[in-house]
């Protein structure tokens, strides 16, 4: 798991930030939230507020970050009161390193 894209969701469970376009965001999450719903959480020192699009139990072979003995829900939103630098922070995050690039 990589740990500049670990949240800690306020009342317990955790999540992996997998994509990030423009405010949409999807993330690994071992707690499951309802469509609608507006999750907050810290990611490093910082505030993770989201809306929730839709929220579903993740497939196998998407769980590729989190581990395989406890549920693990995909949950896909939008990310409220984020900072373009928060944003750039997570997209450089989630950036392939040049030595991590498929040859």
């Amino acid at each position: 798991m990589n740990e500049l894209l670990a949240v800690n969701w306020t009342g317990g469970g955790n999540a992996q930030i997998t994509v990030l376009n423009d405010d949409h965001i999807t993330l690994l999450t071992t707690r499951p939230f309802a469509p609608g719903s507006r999750p907050e959480g810290t990611l490093g020192a910082s505030a993770l507020r989201m809306k929730t699009a839709r929220c579903r139990l993740a497939k196998p072979e998407e769980r590729t970050v989190m581990p395989q003995s406890e549920p693990v829900y995909l949950l896909e939103g939008r990310l409220l009161d984020a900072s373009r630098a928060f944003r750039t922070a997570i997209s450089e995050a989630l950036s392939p390193k040049p030595s991590e690039e498929p040859a």
